[in-house]
């Protein structure tokens, strides 16, 4: 499953798409390992609406590992 994929199944459920969206797009070339690493290090910092996104992302990226 490539990003675009994890992204379109997560999004009903996001509450700020454009900020995860912008996120991925960064994100275009790294590995998901990578990506589940930059999130788990910039998670703790984020509001709370925001980490809730991030975790639903990170959860998805982990199932489609």
């Amino acid at each position: 499953m490539n990003l675009e994929e994890i992204y379109q199944e997560v999004l009903p459920y996001l509450s700020n798409p454009k900020e995860v969206e912008d996120f991925l797009d960064s994100h275009k070339e790294s590995s998901p390992e990578e990506i589940i690493k930059d999130i788990n290090q910039k998670i703790g910092g984020m509001e709370a609406s925001l980490k809730t996104d991030f975790r639903i992302l990170l959860n998805a990226l982990e199932k489609a590992l």
